[in-house]
């Protein structure tokens, strides 16, 4: 005991410092395979001690005593040496020294990191981890990662973060466990980036639909290079419906667009838009308020030829998306999108064919208004003509008469038809007037024909029908601003 407390202290003097510190630094250089650095004639018989003694006590054994320095096999007393190794050897050697106070992994120790991730060995072949033990310790937060065998028979895997797969996600999903992998990615090294991906591949789909996982994925994303993207994508779209059930979740949501952005240049951007673009799950799509962000993520970052098949399913499944509250907003983001001449002409075609139904539905109504506001004279026209016969009614209604309005405003056939049905029916320009949502109607009228010289008799003739039912006007509270306009030509009232 006298001779190994000797031993120790003359490392603690520094005599043995040269040698030793010799011995270390290729210790270290035959962990990160730079075999050459470590290949000193005069240095091969100590290591190859070293290296014996390292792989002659199991792992399962060691523990560290802080205040001795080093670690000793825990059925041992701290002030008792190991009978195969000298005590000036665990103070010298860099595989035996005590925790890491390191709050971030060195990315260059990649046998070390991969011991803390089960499966990750299988990525280490070219290190040469087959003629050296790694019993380095690492700190992963608060967590201390016990000494192991890396390619040897006899060493185990450190599973401190992932005992087996089942688990896996769970603890990924886990604040610590999220933390840990972001600060793998942080040092921005591919082999740390594929170890990453390997861990959570096979729960890509709970990773991007989680909470808190979606933002790992989304880091993972920006990290992964050109082949590990397409693996991704590849994996996604391979599994049923997979794709469009994390579409249509928030963070998923979030994940493909994400996903979306980064492979915008790639072959494999065409298996994500064939999969949205599935008969069987489109107009769900389309009716989600989540999905519809991920199709305009389609629409916004790839090219034309790749987004066809979007465009050519929201053509097909054109008139039904239009009556429902989510999917008139998705229509209407398709018809601003849509490159392809051939395309938006069908698209427009389908709902001009069908704008009478469309105007008089609570949604449908938005979509016709939206044509009507591109300014397009052919396809105003084309609706007002629709329309005739019917502004009467929709001018009653609070979706039909927004529709009213803006063919006011698009094209002036809609305000002849509309005065051609006036004409025909006595007294229903009172009636209109009186109308909670018709008395807007009326004022958007009298406007529109008072600033335009060309319309002068329509608004003559408004002017004369209204004006025996003046002073009831100016008492009634929906009939009050058009009285106003008609007495002293005041602005019109706000609709509300």
């Amino acid at each position: 005991m006298e001779s190994s407390n000797s031993a120790r202290r003359q490392v603690t003097d520094g005599s043995c410092c040269d040698d030793y510190s010799d011995l270390s630094r290729s210790v270290r250089n035959l962990q990160l395979g730079n075999r050459d650095l470590a290949s000193s004639s005069s240095l091969n018989c100590r290591l190859a001690t070293i290296i014996k003694d390292q792989r002659s006590i199991p792992p399962e054994t060691y523990r560290t005593d802080i205040n001795e320095g080093y670690t000793v096999p825990s059925k041992m007393q701290s002030g008792q040496e190991p009978n195969n190794f000298p005590g000036s050897m665990a103070r010298a050697s860099s595989c035996y020294r005590g925790p890491s106070t390191s709050s971030s992994v060195n990315p260059f120790h990649r046998k070390s990191v991969m011991n803390v991730y089960p499966r990750m060995s299988d990525y280490s072949q070219s290190y040469h981890t087959e003629q050296i033990a790694s019993t380095n310790h690492y700190e992963f937060g608060n967590t201390y990662c016990s000494p192991n065998t890396l390619g040897s028979s006899s060493g185990h895997q450190n599973t401190e973060i992932f005992r087996e797969r089942p688990n896996r996600f769970r603890k990924a999903t886990e604040e610590d466990g999220l933390n840990r992998l972001e600060r793998l990615l942080q040092h921005e090294h591919p082999e740390l980036t594929n170890m990453v991906l390997e861990e959570v591949f096979e729960s890509l789909f709970e990773l991007m639909t989680d909470h808190c996982g979606y933002k790992l994925f989304q880091k993972l994303i920006e990290r992964c290079e050109n082949y590990q993207l397409a693996r991704i994508v590849n994996k996604i779209t391979l599994q049923s419906n997979a794709l469009v059930a994390a579409s249509s979740k928030k963070c998923g949501s979030y994940s493909i667009s994400a996903l979306i952005k980064r492979v915008k240049r790639l072959e494999e951007a065409k298996l994500v838009t064939a999969d949205l673009s599935m008969p069987t799950v489109f107009p769900d799509l389309m009716r989600n308020n989540h999905g519809r962000h991920v199709i305009n993520q389609c629409f916004f970052n790839l090219d034309i030829p790749t987004n066809e098949v979007l465009f050519e399913a929201a053509i097909e499944h054109c008139i039904p998306l239009a009556m429902d509250p989510v999917g008139c907003l998705s229509i209407a983001d398709c018809i601003n999108s849509v490159r392809i001449p051939e395309q938006k002409s069908r698209l427009l075609q389908c709902i001009l064919d069908k704008s009478v139904l469309l105007s008089f539905d609570t949604s449908g109504t938005f979509v016709v208004q939206h044509i009507l506001d591109l300014g397009n004279d052919l396809f105003s026209d084309t609706i007002c003509r629709h329309l005739k016969g019917k502004y009467v009614e929709l001018s009653q209604l609070q979706c039909g008469s927004f529709v009213v309005e803006k063919c006011f405003k698009a094209s002036k056939l809609g305000l002849h038809y509309f005065v051609g049905e006036i004409r025909h029916n006595e007294g229903i320009l009172k009636k209109l007037a009186h109308d909670k949502f018709g008395n807007y109607v009326i004022q958007t009228a009298l406007e529109i024909s008072k600033e335009d010289p060309t319309l002068g008799r329509i608004y003559e003739f408004l002017v004369s029908n209204l004006r025996p039912y003046l002073s009831q006007l100016e008492k009634a509270k929906t009939g009050r601003n058009v009285a106003k306009k008609i007495s002293r030509g005041g602005q019109f009232g706000m609709r509300v």
